[in-house]
């Protein structure tokens, strides 16, 4: 026969087990929300740096040439620029207005797409890739086909005259020409 003191004990030792076990969920649960938030705190605070470090490269890059009084780079050039003990490139490339159609990133061209030819973000973001691997395609010499002319981005899929005729006058495929490069153009602006 079981004594009625030790079903108690029992049920009550289950209860305490029951509490241990719900307080060590509870625990897990609250040390992986901190680590979760220490992670995406860390990896905010690298992001700002590298901006930081990014917009300081380009100011020394742009301080550089203001003091050259007057030579422009007549085409792409990298500077090599050191600040904090970190060694960054910045590619400078004059200022026309024109975007490079040879050049310019996804990000650009799918801006001008959405913003001058008038298209919708997804759409414009497929054509700026399709520009994109249309310009790689690789001649039968091996190497990338880029735009002879500007005329040549209506032979893009998913070019159309219409968005061809909005777009014209605010692009080239001539190096010499140059390229509006968006990284740069806020600083220029500035100065």
């Amino acid at each position: 026969m079981k004594h009625p003191e030790m079903t108690q004990r029992g049920v009550a030792l289950i209860a305490v087990l029951w509490l241990v076990a719900a307080m060590g969920l509870i625990v897990t649960g609250l040390v992986q929300a901190v680590r979760s938030e220490a992670r995406t705190t860390g990896l905010q605070r690298q992001a700002l740096v590298a901006n930081g470090l990014a917009d300081a490269a380009i100011l020394l890059a742009l301080q550089s040439m203001q003091a050259q009084k007057g030579v422009l780079p007549k085409s792409i050039q990298v500077m090599p620029v050191q600040f904090e003990g970190r060694m960054s490139e910045v590619s400078v490339q004059p200022l026309n207005g024109l975007i490079d159609i040879n050049h310019a990133s996804v990000v650009l061209l799918s801006d001008l797409y959405r913003h001058a030819g008038g298209m919708n973000p997804d759409s414009a973001q497929a054509l700026a890739q399709a520009t994109v691997e249309f310009r790689q395609t690789k001649s039968t010499k091996g190497r990338a086909q880029g735009f002879d002319a500007i005329e040549d981005l209506l032979g893009v899929s998913g070019m159309t005259y219409e968005l061809y005729a909005k777009i014209n006058h605010l692009i080239t495929a001539d190096l010499k020409t140059a390229v509006l490069r968006s990284a740069v153009i806020r600083w220029l602006i500035l100065a």
